[in-house]
């Protein structure tokens, strides 16, 4: 068996949405990392979720990856995300 003591855990997420979304792979980790912290913590407040989420770099860092990433385009995005929430039970996939 594979030792994934080290894997992060929005790595085995990430893999899940790679097939319904074609993002770059560091907005779909930042999107994998996000979605499992919002869960963990309940907020929206990025300023919480930042001492939260598993993500690499400094306090400051992360937090503006995660304004950068909220503040994406997701116009283009919204009809496969609908189509992915309605086609996956996401408890399988957490």
């Amino acid at each position: 068996m594979k030792n994934t003591r080290s894997r992060l855990p929005q790595d085995t997420l990430r893999v899940h949405l790679e097939a319904a979304f074609p993002l770059d792979p560091r907005r779909l980790t930042v999107f994998a990392a996000l979605i499992l912290v919002l869960i963990e913590q309940r907020t929206v407040c990025l300023a919480r979720l930042v001492t939260c989420v598993r993500l690499p770099g400094t306090g400051e860092t992360v937090y503006q990856r995660l304004k950068r990433f909220v503040r994406f385009n997701w116009t283009t995005q919204q009809e496969q995300t609908a189509r992915f929430i309605l086609q996956h039970d996401l408890a399988t996939v957490l």
